[in-house]
């Protein structure tokens, strides 16, 4: 299931997804540093209560006068970290569709 900023924070909307069938969360956050390290505890927490594989895709630099915090992450379905990338590189995170393999991958070059 789809979450943008507000609905990826809202375990109603992770509850109400889940009760639907879904058993992968895809939220597209632009967090900071206070709200990536929030968003992390709130996602390992959401993955382990639904048994719900979670992949999180956040800004990183600046933009619209905020320093976005990066840390783009997967969460497998017992709500541990699978792969993160850190809060400087721009990249891509992969999670396998059954929810318990991924990986970071760092871009590199101009």
């Amino acid at each position: 299931a789809p979450a943008i900023c507000y609905e990826a924070v809202s375990t109603e909307h992770a509850a109400e997804a889940v009760a639907a069938g879904a058993t992968l969360y895809a939220a597209s956050v632009a967090k900071n540093d206070v709200g990536v390290a929030r968003a992390h505890a709130h996602f390992a927490q959401l993955s382990r209560s639904h048994s719900l594989a979670i992949i999180m895709a956040n800004a990183t630099g600046d933009s619209d006068g905020t320093t976005h915090a990066g840390r783009s992450a997967t969460w497998g379905r017992d709500g541990e970290l699978l792969a993160s990338l850190d809060d400087q590189c721009e990249g891509l995170v992969l999670l396998d569709p059954d929810g318990n393999s991924a990986e970071a991958f760092e871009f590199t070059g101009p």
